[in-house]
């Protein structure tokens, strides 16, 4: 009931924000109407010069623009307001209760895509197994690819069907097209699935390897703090491996309290119990 209470009151934060975004682009459009289809067109219109019509035309548009700006950043505040429960606060589990109260018609699977990946962040694979597979693949957008495939393959790592993660690496390849932007964010899917390779292979160097290539390529997330709370538990993972129970104490220990709601706390306190 608690979380309820708590989803509920993100939600009208967040909607309330969206709202107000939705507003000021109103006052905008209405603005650049008054001085196109009033102003610019009626009388006044015979006492301006070409030169004085040309600039308050010119001068409407960038007031229009500064609204849309305005607009877009307290849309992308509002977004924030949800992000931070997801990325700062490490609780999927409130993340998901959100996302389940809102609705996202413009972005087909967008809303899939993350409960999948806050259902797997829980260690809930079956559910986020089961919510990947309504995810309409051929109408994401780019942005939404890596994430799915992502979390795809963490699932079949999860799951023992490791054999599987080829053939959706190519999929991925070919779903992001040859871009360099894209690229990028195909190396990181590719980087995350070397590492559960090379774990389950007891590589621990290579494991390694590839834990800090993750952090290179995906330099844009790595300060968020559950990048930081999931790097520590794969460090942690290697220090075990590697027979370094000391280190891995110490990444356990902060993962146990960082993790939030997130699978890795709870099996942080596990692992404690055996260092």
């Amino acid at each position: 009931m608690e979380m309820e209470a708590r989803a509920r009151e993100l939600v009208r934060a967040y909607r309330k924000r969206k709202g107000l975004a939705w507003m000021i682009l109103a006052v905008g459009i209405v603005y650049l109407f008054y001085i196109v289809f009033r102003v610019l067109e009626g009388p006044a219109a015979e006492e301006l010069g070409g030169l004085a019509m040309t600039a308050l035309l010119f001068s409407a548009y960038v007031v229009f623009a500064l609204f849309a700006v305005a607009a877009v950043l307290v849309k992308q505040s509002g977004g924030m307001i949800l992000n931070r429960v997801y990325q700062e606060q490490c609780d999927p589990a409130l993340y998901e209760a959100c996302l389940l109260k809102l609705h996202f018609f413009l972005q087909p699977g967008w809303k899939a895509c993350n409960l999948a990946i806050a259902q797997y962040q829980q260690g809930d694979y079956g559910r986020a197994q089961d919510t990947l597979a309504s995810v309409p693949v051929q109408k994401l957008r780019k942005n939404l690819i890596p994430g799915y495939y992502q979390c795809l393959c963490a699932l079949c790592f999860k799951q023992g069907r490791g054999g599987e993660v080829a053939a959706l690496e190519e999929a991925c390849r070919l779903a992001l097209g040859p871009k360099p932007r894209w690229q990028q964010q195909f190396a990181l899917v590719c980087a995350n699935n070397n590492l559960f390779r090379a774990v389950e292979n007891r590589d621990y160097e290579k494991a390694f390897f590839f834990l800090q290539a993750t952090r290179r390529t995906g330099t844009g997330t790595v300060s968020w703090k559950m990048a930081q709370v999931t790097y520590s538990m794969w460090m942690a993972r290697i220090c075990l491996g590697l027979g370094e129970k000391r280190s891995a104490g110490m990444y356990l220990a902060y993962v146990k309290q960082q993790g939030g709601t997130m699978a890795a706390a709870e099996e942080a306190r596990q692992l404690l119990q055996e260092c």
